[in-house]
């Protein structure tokens, strides 16, 4: 039901003008308490309620049309965050804080073809060369090395920002 909110407001500023109380006279024979629920029914619904009802619903009308103003200025905001975050992430990826076994063996093998290869270092001339130390040992210390490694790509081993300086003048021969 749609109601003239302008209208209502009109005819309950004259009316509230005027009346300040409700009394009704119903047909003869009515039932008296018919007449009193009429009667504070209408005394409930005398203009000034209707003008307080109005008011209020104006009132949420305002309020919802700031929030209206308030999400879109919020939506827009986040919008230019995620453009600059676009720009700085540009050409980077999202990586998971722990590798997964599969990516260190990967990584390992990346590192040392010879890991992916079962027993390759149990051979009697790749003992010889590795002083004797298994297949299973060498892939052992080569998957702490490649988490070392996964640590210091993800940010959580021994590189900052801070120290990128002093990490490129190293890498350059030459320590600041």
């Amino acid at each position: 039901m749609s109601v003239d909110k302008e209208k209502l407001k009109a005819l309950a500023k004259a009316a509230d003008a005027v009346t300040t109380n409700v009394h009704i006279t119903m047909a003869v024979g009515a039932d008296p308490a018919e007449i009193k629920v009429v009667q504070d029914y209408l005394q409930q619904a005398m203009p000034k309620t209707i003008l307080a009802l109005i008011a209020e619903i104006e009132r949420l009308a305002e309020e919802n049309e700031n929030l209206r103003d308030c999400r879109s200025s919020v939506n827009a905001s986040v919008a230019l965050e995620n453009e600059s975050l676009r720009a700085v992430l540009d050409g980077m990826v999202l990586v998971p804080v722990a590798p997964t076994p599969g990516l260190l063996m990967s990584m390992a093998i990346r590192h040392d073809h010879g890991l992916g290869v079962p027993g390759y270092y149990d051979q009697p001339l790749m003992q010889r060369a590795n002083h004797g130390v298994s297949h299973a040992r060498m892939v052992e210390c080569a998957l702490s090395d490649m988490r070392k490694i996964y640590e210091e790509v993800v940010g959580s081993g021994f590189f900052s920002s801070a120290k990128e300086a002093d990490y490129a003048a190293m890498a350059k021969g030459r320590a600041q």
